[in-house]
């Protein structure tokens, strides 16, 4: 009924969805790139922490000897995505390195070069991005072990503090919440091929729980993460360009262009899970709100944008359980969107703790009501969880 001239079945696996780690890659990414070439950057990037400290990072960085990017230096991609990390660490504190007060706006071209070429080659940009902060930038500390909490830890961290590994770790802890729910998807598409009611009933539970097991994940981000410790030493690092009072003009990339170039920073908006569940269960976003969330689609990975353009294609799982009339379909995707809405509200109260009320310790106005990814946040978060809501049958 619903799904007449939809053949093609979704698969995860074809966009790099891993049924076990979701959008991190199912392996811990590389923990040192072979070779001489980076051996000098990956030497600087392990004593980020103590060079901003001690203020001595961009000295380091500029004495780092230049070298020609030679492309062929990287053999494979799991090489792409560790230089793509180290790259960013080493860009954005050269960047961040003084503080709010003391940035930079332009980028050497030792460091430019490289960063522009790993971002072409893995279609992502030169910036802090949750692809470098989070996906390519995990690791265990028992190899042996799970993906737990007490068991991830970030390879790279601009404060060398307990509270930004925990930071970007606990996003890994939603990232896995979202697992289940992304099979859910998969398998659900199928449910309304076949017109398996029963089937997709169960597949719109899965996703609740899902969700619901993202929020608390999510929650958990108060356990070892201070509020005045993300604001003060970790928030600024995250940040672009773009929408940024600090780089009216933007950052000039050095032997890339001669002109300079505005990026949003790392963002929550940039994760792939997220968007999965909006795209499924049909939120609607008109106005800003929709530019930046698909602005948000560019600083993605390749295959897990074209994950979310896939599910754009397909059929409306909204409009098959409206003309279905089955009243327990109804309910569980009722229960679906009020577990999603649940999610962004609990995002804004964690906002809100985080950066709201730490605003009276900022340096200067660079940052206060605006996102590392250059938007005002809360106008933008409300009116995400509004529109979701708004989607109750």
């Amino acid at each position: 009924m619903m799904m007449n001239g939809t053949k093609k079945q979704l698969r995860l696996s074809d966009y790099d969805i891993s049924e076990r780690t979701g959008f991190l890659p199912p392996n811990p990414p590389l923990r040192r790139l072979p070779g001489e070439y980076f051996s000098s950057w990956e030497d600087t990037c392990s004593k980020i922490p103590a060079l901003i400290e001690s203020k001595q990072l961009r000295a380091e960085v500029d004495a780092l000897p230049e070298r020609q990017f030679n492309k062929e230096t990287l053999k494979c991609e799991e090489e792409w995505q560790r230089a793509y990390s180290l790259l960013t660490f080493l860009s954005q504190s050269y960047i961040w390195a003084e503080g709010e007060a003391g940035v930079i706006d332009t980028l050497p071209k030792k460091l430019a070069i490289p960063w522009y070429a790993v971002s072409e080659h893995l279609t992502l940009k030169p910036v802090a991005t949750y692809a470098s902060t989070l996906l390519y930038n995990y690791c265990l500390r028992d190899p042996n072990g799970g993906m737990t909490a007490d068991n991830l830890e970030a390879v790279f961290t601009f404060s060398g503090t307990k509270d930004e590994s925990w930071f970007y770790m606990m996003s890994g802890l939603v990232e896995l919440a979202a697992v289940p729910g992304l099979k859910a998807i998969e398998h659900a598409y199928k449910s309304m091929e076949q017109e398996q009611d029963d089937c997709l009933v169960v597949d719109l539970e899965n996703i609740t729980k899902s969700i619901l097991e993202m929020t608390e994940a999510l929650q958990r981000m108060y356990d070892h993460c201070a509020p005045l410790v993300f604001y003060l030493q970790i928030r600024p690092f995250q940040s672009g360009s773009k929408g940024i009072k600090a780089f009216p003009n933007g950052i000039i990339y050095e032997g890339v262009d001669s002109e300079p170039k505005l990026y949003h920073g790392a963002s929550a908006g940039q994760s792939t899970s997220v968007p999965s569940f909006d795209v499924f269960l049909r939120v609607e976003h008109t106005g800003s709100e929709q530019e930046f969330l698909h602005t948000m689609r560019e600083y993605m990975p390749r295959k897990h944008k074209e994950f979310l353009e896939a599910l754009d294609q397909l059929p409306s799982v909204r409009d098959y359980v409206l003309q279905s009339k089955n009243p327990e379909l109804s309910k569980n995707y009722d229960l679906a969107v009020e577990a999603f809405s649940a999610f962004r509200s609990e995002h804004i109260v964690l906002v809100t703790r985080y950066i709201v009320m730490q605003r009276r310790h900022s340096v200067n106005a660079s940052l206060d009501m605006t996102g590392t990814g250059g938007t005002p946040f809360m106008v933008l978060l409300k009116q995400v969880r509004d529109d979701t809501l708004a989607l109750k049958l």
